[in-house]
């Protein structure tokens, strides 16, 4: 009622949220997906500036417990099970002489040797090594990292990307393209695209996949291939029994290529 009352498009925002949430499974994880059509129209104001702050309806209470936002690596570090010398790790690690250090990989196996309060983060297109204590310079690589254009896309972009139809992975990126790995999941289609000036080449590697580019349809199987041309719109669909995947390569430039013309 108070968010009604002091923000009313929140408030709708949060509806029709709710209505159109996204619960996909991603081994290991379940995937809790916001549609973005509805995220993008939300006000950018915290809980306490919204309601907290406005409200003669709230109370506080003095309590005494150990609280963290998991905002720093190093609050991360301390909330994971350690080994016996201090460490916290996540995938494929190995350490050698290292101590009260925080070493997680999403993608390459790790192997670190004679460091002491450190974290080392790998992605499936970066790695981050920096002091574990190490939070306000962070902000100024982030910063540096969006400016340039041979890094902007590690600042901006996952390597991965979940929707509620499947899954795209960036395997390899440079200045002037990239290449993905997309999974469709059955009975799926991804969403109604245009491209303006550049072509796309794609590969099936596994399942069968129905491309529909300018109305045209083309059943393509594994191992073959199919080509998008520059002003082209196109849908990939599954009606398989299985996830099918195929290999994209995409041109970068210019970076305005694509537009997607329904969610």
């Amino acid at each position: 009622e108070e968010i009604e009352r002091f923000e009313p498009r929140v408030a709708r925002v949060a509806r029709e949220a709710a209505r159109t949430f996204n619960q996909t499974v991603h081994s290991p994880a379940i995937v809790e997906q916001i549609a973005e059509a509805v995220f993008s129209h939300a006000p950018s104001i915290s809980i306490d500036h919204a309601v907290l702050e406005r409200t003669e309806r709230g109370a506080c209470k003095v309590v005494d417990y150990t609280w963290s936002d998991l905002g720093t690596w190093d609050s991360l570090w301390k909330t994971f099970a350690k080994d016996g010398s201090g460490n916290a790790t996540r995938g494929n690690v190995s350490l050698l002489d290292t101590t009260q250090s925080l070493v997680m990989s999403e993608g390459p196996h790790l192997a670190v040797v004679g460091l002491d309060d450190i974290v080392v983060v790998a992605t499936g297109d970066a790695v981050l090594v920096a002091p574990r204590t190490v939070n306000a310079s962070l902000g100024t690589l982030v910063s540096e990292l969006k400016a340039a254009p041979e890094t902007q896309a590690l600042a901006v972009s996952a390597p991965q990307e979940f929707h509620d139809w499947g899954n795209v992975r960036c395997v390899a990126q440079e200045l002037t393209c990239r290449a993905q790995i997309t999974t469709l999941k059955p009975g799926k289609s991804t969403p109604l695209q245009i491209l303006k000036d550049r072509n796309i080449h794609c590969t099936v590697l596994v399942g069968q996949v129905t491309a529909t580019i300018d109305q045209r349809q083309i059943e393509v199987d594994a191992n073959k291939a199919f080509h998008i041309p520059g002003g082209a719109s196109y849908r990939v669909s599954n009606s398989g029994e299985c996830d099918a995947l195929w290999f994209e390569l995409i041109p970068l430039t210019p970076p305005t290529s694509i537009s997607r013309m329904f969610p």
